[in-house]
């Protein structure tokens, strides 16, 4: 049986559910703790065992609901399950016992808590959904499958992600690629100018072709498939294209050309192969060499802004094509991805009209807001949030007493905010730690605005590493020319017995350096040469981690080294199997299997081990072909003229 946790004044604080509170929290003091404490406390303040939560009268402010957001689903279950869990040690605490762990909750308890706390278990089985504990992307799920046609989605959406997005996605990119002149000059966002002439898609594409290797061209898809987002969020916020472009074309100065040099012809004389001045004697040179070489760079940094604006406008082209495609087979298959839910949703909720009906028509009436996690919101995210609270703290309620059952014995609705900027890692799906920075400003504004009791609280007392670990944290976090972020909260260590110690070791540089720098395999051998002079002087190899900036190509080659030297390592957490060669040649057979119209599959089929076409056998077989038909069909043709001779 678990014993009752005292709680810090500053989690106290945090965990009482009728102050509106914000609580910026550093890893490993407690954040998720002080939620669930907060939960359990609404959970015990609320139930009424002689009135089911479903149907208190919410006029006689009887009626709660509980909504806990969360950023990922593995959060959610983990908060759920820690308070299935705290619940349950109530149902099988002795009476002694429970009343120990009431006393941090209420200050007397008695007969009755007692009784009421255990059956608050029983009942959340029961019913599991009086606790929704969800990722704000499900909670925006389930009011757009309550209200489709007031937020403008199809009546039957469904919501695509995972493997069938990227199916989605590639059948984007055919549905592009097959009628290139429906995206000749309008796209998404409108015409898209050039300074010279119109571009269609066409041309487009066959410069940025020219521009990469042949065998980049999962490259370039993979870019357009993440750069797509940027290009539906311009049209969102109604900003043209046009003015993008001539945006970059201002930063990249290609509006002043500088004059052309005359000998600009013989500019390897005056610059390196990087573009760079060459560094040559002052006896070689005469001081009209110097102006020279001078103009000469000036201009050649010229052209190279003009090819980075002309790529980037053939860039946007392609992506405004490919992002227009994506919508269009979107519409047509009734299907929403994740951030149309957020991007519909907001809409939805930024509609005055539509709020008041979507807010009365929910399952519950919102009387507490839990966010978790809250530095990973995307500025929409919180946008939805910060609708939900517009009218959030009418309720009137009188603030004295809250829990003296002889007084008004009205716990008001009230928000609560976790989160810690600096564990902020989903940047590439638009969070923004600066808006959780601003955060304890704006609630601190809407509360007294409302007349609602609200705290900020810091969490600085870190149980789960040791001081040398957060002092080097705390180096990087408070230098602003390292990180630049604004707050300066502390670490402060728990574990001050324990030793610790941090080494950064300096960056390997490639091979062939003018300096002779490491091999990879002596960099490696060097950094597993200390972790065994660790673990010999009585380290344990689990207290000790190693973190790069990437995986590859370090993480396998070290976890080798220490495999073969007898070390304990935990490996690689990741393994992608499409790295394989193999596994790839089984993938388009597969491919090919499903879909015998899949032109790339069946041409990396006949390219691959089973086949062993050469590059020449497979261009005389697509060059000049009927492109009506699949390359498959095409085969059998190509088959009989090599049979018939």
């Amino acid at each position: 049986m678990k014993k009752a946790i005292k709680l810090s004044p500053e989690q106290a604080i945090a965990a009482d559910p009728t102050k509106n509170v914000v609580v910026q929290a550093n890893a490993g003091t407690g954040k998720t703790f002080v939620l669930v404490q907060r939960l359990l406390r609404i959970l015990f303040y609320e139930f009424d065992d002689n009135i089911p939560f479903l149907e208190r009268d919410y006029r006689n402010n009887k009626s709660f609901g509980i909504l806990c957001l969360t950023y990922t689903n593995a959060g959610a279950a983990e908060m759920q399950s820690r308070i299935l869990s705290a619940v349950m040690d109530w149902a099988r605490a002795t009476d002694d016992e429970l009343c120990k762990i009431l006393a941090e909750i209420t200050k007397s308890p008695n007969t009755g808590d007692i009784t009421k706390a255990r059956q608050i278990f029983y009942y959340l089985i029961d019913h599991p959904y009086i606790l929704k504990i969800q990722t704000i992307h499900s909670f925006c799920e389930s009011v757009l499958r309550r209200f489709p046609i007031e937020a403008g989605a199809p009546p039957a959406w469904r919501l695509v992600s995972g493997a069938e997005q990227k199916r989605l996605l590639k059948d984007s990119f055919g549905h592009m690629m097959s009628r290139p002149n429906h995206f000749s000059s309008m796209g998404l966002l409108g015409t898209i100018q050039d300074k010279t002439d119109q571009k269609d898609l066409d041309s487009a594409f066959d410069n940025i072709l020219n521009e990469i290797s042949e065998h980049s061209i999962d490259t370039l898809i993979s870019v357009i498939h993440s750069e797509y987002k940027h290009i539906i969020s311009f049209k969102q916020k109604n900003i043209n294209i046009n003015q993008i472009i001539d945006n970059t074309a201002k930063f990249l100065q290609v509006y002043n050309p500088p004059d052309r040099p005359e000998f600009y012809d013989k500019k390897e004389f005056y610059l390196k192969k990087d573009g760079e001045i060459r560094k040559l004697g002052t006896k070689k040179w005469t001081p009209q060499d110097h102006i020279d070489a001078q103009a000469v760079y000036l201009y050649s940094q010229y052209q190279n802004n003009l090819k980075i604006l002309q790529n980037s406008h053939d860039l946007l082209l392609v992506c405004n094509a490919f992002a227009q495609s994506y919508i269009e087979l979107k519409n047509r298959r009734s299907l929403l991805d994740f951030d149309d839910i957020l991007h519909k949703t907001n809409m939805l909720f930024q509609n005055p009209k539509a709020m008041g009906i979507v807010l009365s028509s929910l399952d519950f009436n919102l009387k507490y807001i839990l966010v978790d996690e809250s530095q990973d919101n995307s500025p929409e995210m919180w946008s939805i949030i910060f609708a939900m609270l517009d009218n959030f703290f009418d309720q009137p309620t009188s603030a004295a007493g809250l829990y003296d059952l002889g007084a008004t014995n009205v716990i008001p609705r009230s928000l609560f905010v976790v989160g810690d900027a600096k564990q902020s890692i989903f940047s590439f799906q638009g969070a923004n730690p600066a808006e959780f920075n601003e955060t304890p400003k704006k609630i601190k504004k809407l509360s007294s605005e409302k007349m609602r009791e609200y705290a900020c609280v810091e969490l600085n007392e870190s149980r789960r590493t040791t001081g040398a670990i957060l002092d080097v944290v705390d180096y990087f976090f408070t230098n602003s020319k390292l990180v630049g972020m604004p707050e300066k909260l502390q670490h402060k260590c728990w574990r001050t017995d324990d030793a610790g110690l941090v080494q950064i070791i300096p960056k390997f540089l490639k091979q062939g350096d003018e300096k002779g720098n490491k091999t990879k395999v002596r960099y490696i051998r060097e950094i597993a040469d200390k972790i065994e002079r660790l673990v010999k002087e009585g380290v344990s190899a689990d207290d000790i981690m190693v973190l790069v900036q990437r995986r590859n190509p370090f993480a396998p080659m070290l976890s080798a080294d220490l495999k073969r030297r007898k070390i304990e390592v935990a490996g690689s957490d990741r393994v992608s199997l499409p790295e394989f060669s193999s596994v790839r040649d089984l993938l388009n057979i597969l491919r090919f299997a499903i879909n015998p119209s899949d032109d790339t599959a069946l041409a990396n089929v006949l390219r691959g081990p089973l086949m062993r076409w050469s590059e020449a056998q497979l261009m005389e077989l697509c060059i000049g072909r009927d492109t009506s038909k699949s390359l498959f069909e095409h085969l059998h043709t190509y088959k009989l003229k090599m049979i018939n001779g």
